[in-house]
């Protein structure tokens, strides 16, 4: 039970966090990757108040995950990190006003009756 919490925990940081990053970067236009035009970018990024916000919920997100692993197993406690598909798909729908397609509230069903079989074999 202390791992399903702990990732649970930790999944909602990381949403938040993506959803943070996204409000930040989506103003600043679509990145190329070379390096001379990032750095201009980079800086306009980091004026971001929600970028900090997104990068500070990533680093709290490493931590509980890298205590997770100090007892869990691997082989349960990824698997939970999928509900974060799930509270990403509901944020980007209710936070972010994105368009979700049937399609893709099927598959992050799909996604969610996974991380339930996960957690039940943790149980036991």
């Amino acid at each position: 039970m202390k791992t399903v919490l702990v990732v649970l925990a930790a999944v909602v940081v990381v949403v938040i966090g993506d959803i943070a990053l996204s409000k930040a970067m989506r103003p600043l236009g679509e990145i190329r990757l070379d390096w001379s035009l990032m750095r201009p970018w980079l800086a306009q990024a980091m004026r971001s108040r929600m970028f900090w916000v997104g990068i500070v919920c990533n680093v709290v997100f490493f931590l509980l995950w890298a205590s997770t692993l100090s007892w869990a197993d691997l082989s349960v406690a990824m698997p939970l990190t999928a509900m974060s598909y799930i509270f990403g798909t509901i944020a980007a729908r209710l936070v972010l006003a994105e368009a979700v397609s049937p399609l893709r509230w099927f598959g992050t069903l799909l996604i969610f009756a996974g991380v339930v079989c996960v957690s039940w074999s943790a149980h036991k």
